[in-house]
């Protein structure tokens, strides 16, 4: 009876050390999969950060560049006014 007993423990304990064994097993695959998909989820978004840097840049550039189009085109037009209210005056001195 005894030993019936101790063969029991001696299975549940193997059984134990089985399932033990198995769930670091488990553990070890979950772990591995889990920085894995960490990996891959760092990589995308450095991927994505990296797009949206150089197209944030590329908005940018290509403001300025329209900015700097605008701003010559009201320079140019205000030089043209400038030139008129001057041709008007001197053609108001000469009348007067």
């Amino acid at each position: 009876m005894v030993k019936r007993v101790v063969e029991a423990l001696d299975s549940t304990v193997n059984m134990m050390r089985d399932n033990q064994t198995y769930m670091k097993h488990v553990s070890q695959i979950f772990r591995r999969e889990f920085y894995n998909k960490m990996n891959e989820v760092v990589t995308s978004v450095n991927t994505s950060q990296t797009v949206l840097e150089i197209n944030l840049v590329r908005q940018f550039t290509e403001s300025q560049q329209q900015v700097a189009s605008d701003l010559d085109f009201v320079k140019l037009h205000l030089a043209e006014l400038v030139n008129h209210f001057r041709e008007i005056s001197d053609a108001k001195k000469v009348e007067g």
